[in-house]
């Protein structure tokens, strides 16, 4: 945003999201936050009040924030020119959204064709990225060649003129929610002081019909034909959680659901 009252329409909104994000049940989300010197100081970079205002605070263990200038007619531009500084956050076969909060009704560097083609460029397997935006009501009426255009494009959520429920964030979050689940996930680093334990780590899923514990196996060659299980990328120094083909198809097809890696309990054999 370029002057006090387009930061403050920024700020705002931004402020509302996390919260609501989380207490809707988006419950594991690698977010990187790319603002300018706004944020106040907190401990490793994190907003211990929501945002910015006391709303709630981001609880999501994978926070990053990027201090940077973006130019309000160029978001989506400059956030492909600063690249190197959030591609190492993402997570391998997972979705990306992105979420614009801008006073432009576009960017006026790169056309959308051209962004789309960018962006496609850094996704993974049979992922992608996701454009969600708000505009502020100032701004030119939304077109197909504007933030309006790409929203749709990629299936995203849109308002113009301000951020609200309805028109927003509930659509944002049921698209969330509606993307398939990653079948692989990438073992984070251990808190300091602690070690990881290979023989320590399950896997739930949870959907509408409650939680479902996924057994392990040793290896590829061991999953079920049918049924649920995972198993290690390397079995003796592991990096990567694998899903079995049958709990992958699970994940995919899976509606409203969501995946929690457990640390520090025996780790349960599939049956």
């Amino acid at each position: 945003a370029d002057d006090a009252v387009d930061r403050v329409f920024v700020r705002d909104n931004i402020t509302n999201l996390l919260p609501g994000m989380e207490t809707e049940g988006v419950d594991d989300a690698a977010v990187t936050l790319i603002v300018s010197g706004d944020a106040p100081a907190g401990s490793d970079d994190r907003f211990e009040c929501g945002a910015w205002a006391c709303r709630g605070a981001s609880t999501y263990p994978d926070f990053t924030v990027v201090d940077m200038a973006v130019p309000s007619n160029a978001v989506l531009s400059t956030l492909l020119d600063a690249r190197a500084s959030w591609t190492p956050g993402l997570r391998e076969n997972s979705w990306k959204h992105v979420w614009v909060m801008t006073v432009e009704a576009s960017d006026t560097q790169l056309d959308n064709d051209a962004l789309l083609a960018e962006l496609a460029t850094i996704a993974t397997g049979e992922t992608g990225f996701i454009i969600h935006a708000v505009v502020l009501e100032t701004a030119a009426a939304p077109d197909d060649a504007g933030y309006a255009g790409l929203a749709t494009q990629t299936g995203g959520a849109y308002s113009h003129g301000d951020y609200n429920l309805a028109d927003f964030q509930d659509p944002m979050i049921e698209r969330i929610q509606s993307t398939a689940l990653a079948c692989a996930f990438d073992i984070p680093p251990p808190p300091k002081g602690l070690v990881f334990a290979r023989d320590e780590v399950n896997v739930t899923y949870e959907d509408a019909l409650g939680p479902l514990t996924i057994g392990y196996v040793e290896s590829a060659a061991d999953c079920p034909g049918a049924g649920d299980a995972w198993y290690y990328d390397d079995p003796v120094d592991p990096s990567t959680i694998l899903m079995c083909p049958g709990s992958c198809a699970r994940f995919e097809a899976g509606v409203e659901a969501s995946v929690e890696i457990e640390f520090g309990c025996a780790t349960i054999p599939a049956a």
